[in-house]
């Protein structure tokens, strides 16, 4: 038996626990029983699951690394021989051994009692354990990038978590992938599998960098190559300006697979974006990378290579095929949403490159709020139709202005990164812990 889940199961399972748990959910279903109306029937049950194995249980896998760095448990488990994989979902599911009983308790008493259709049952458990998931992953991210625990880390993660839900069920609006209609739980259950097992990858990822193994960029690159033939399949043709109207000459068949393919390019474009807050940017490991790039160690380099540069080679990729496949639909579209991602990881790593705390951080996210949501309205007032061209992806103009950004923004970044490996050991340390 997996060392790691044993443990957790002896520290979780006590007797008291399982039977005051037990009686619990038997006390709510009896009341819910003997009150007339029955509050449990239609969404009642969904509520509870998203109190028990939603609420309860992302805060419990949230938890998990934290209350192992407060009992100063951490350093010692990493320091054993258990396996990565045995260590990630041992912790994972061992943590929320009580919450899957309860869980497991609430389904019999649905089952006893009925309500809502298992359809919404089955599609709110999976968001639930997509949320636990989110939250263990959430969590070993904050630690690569804390270096410690900090204030509000189980609550942060657990909200991060959350977030991810909030993708999956926006994300399961269109019912129809790849032509196949599906009704909104099944699509929404589909979504939350696929997202639990990209969530559980990168836990594991995580673990493995916690437990002093090197990860080869292979894992990354095929995550997002399954987001891209996934994300392919929804068609939001009509939901992109002026892209609607370039369409109505080609099938209706050609039309969905452009619009597809041009929503799966972006959605990597945008974890490129995203992968570059979640990676830790030591300057000593960026620095030992580039040494093995010019070296041509290969196996060394991939061992080095950080996440968002897997992540930024397979965004070029999926906009290429895109625009292959697509045959210059899109007009400038994606182009230019490259570039404006070019611009914007070029912010992110100059502010946050040897960062420690969640401040540098902060002020990228800051910035990019800045430079999306709060400076164009205002430039759009001041400098009229050109602003567009500077803070917007053009579908029919040339990017030259937003080209020009991408390179001063990475001129910045490279000027950073010099700045950074040229300082002695003691100001680089110094920097480090900041």
């Amino acid at each position: 038996m997996n060392p790691e889940l044993q443990r957790n199961f002896w520290l979780e399972l006590s007797p008291a626990r399982v039977g005051f748990t037990a009686v619990a959910i038997a006390l709510v279903y009896l009341s819910a029983m003997m009150v007339p109306g029955n509050w449990l029937h239609g969404s009642g049950t969904t509520l509870l699951l998203f109190a028990v194995t939603g609420l309860w249980g992302s805060r419990r896998a949230a938890d998990a690394i934290p209350d192992e760095l407060a009992g100063r448990t951490w350093d010692t488990q990493r320091l054993s021989v258990i396996s990565p994989w045995s260590m990630c979902w041992g912790k994972l599911f061992g943590v929320t051994s009580l919450v899957w009983i309860a869980t497991a308790l609430t389904l019999i008493g649905h089952a006893v009692i009925g309500g809502a259709s298992w359809s919404e049952i089955i599609a709110t458990t999976a968001s639930c354990v997509l949320w636990q998931v989110a939250s263990f992953w959430a969590s070993l991210l904050l630690l690569r990038l804390g270096g410690q625990r900090v204030r509000g880390h189980t609550t942060v993660a657990q909200l991060l978590g959350l977030a991810a839900v909030g993708v999956s069920s926006v994300w399961s609006w269109p019912r129809a992938w790849y032509g196949i209609d599906f009704d909104q739980h099944t699509m929404r259950t589909v979504l939350s599998l696929f997202l639990i097992a990209l969530t559980l990858f990168g836990a594991w990822r995580a673990t493995r960098v916690e437990l002093q193994a090197r990860n080869l960029p292979w894992g990354l690159a095929l995550c997002l190559a399954l987001l891209f033939v996934f994300q392919a399949g929804f068609a939001p043709v009509g939901n992109v300006p002026n892209l609607k109207f370039q369409m109505q000459d080609i099938s209706a068949a050609s039309a969905a697979l452009s619009g597809g393919l041009l929503l799966a390019a972006a959605t990597l474009l945008g974890a490129v974006t995203v992968t570059s807050f979640l990676t830790p940017k030591d300057p000593i490991a960026l620095r030992s990378w580039i040494e093995a790039v010019r070296a041509g160690q290969a196996r060394r380099a991939l061992e080095l290579q950080p996440p968002f540069v897997t992540a930024l080679a397979m965004a070029f990729l999926a906009t290429v095929i895109a625009i292959a496949l697509t045959g210059g639909v899109g007009g400038f579209l994606l182009p230019s949403t490259f570039l404006l991602m070019l611009r914007d990881v070029a912010l992110v790593l100059t502010l946050t490159v040897g960062a420690r705390t969640g401040r540098a951080h902060l002020a990228a996210l800051v910035l990019l709020a800045l430079l999306h949501v709060v400076v164009p309205p205002l430039a759009r007032v001041l400098i009229g139709p050109f602003a567009d061209l500077v803070f917007r992806p053009s579908l029919q103009s040339v990017p030259v202005v937003l080209l020009v950004e991408a390179v001063l923004a990475n001129a910045l970044l490279v000027w950073r990164l010099k700045a950074v490996g040229a300082m002695p050991t003691s100001q680089r340390t110094q920097l480090s812990a900041a």
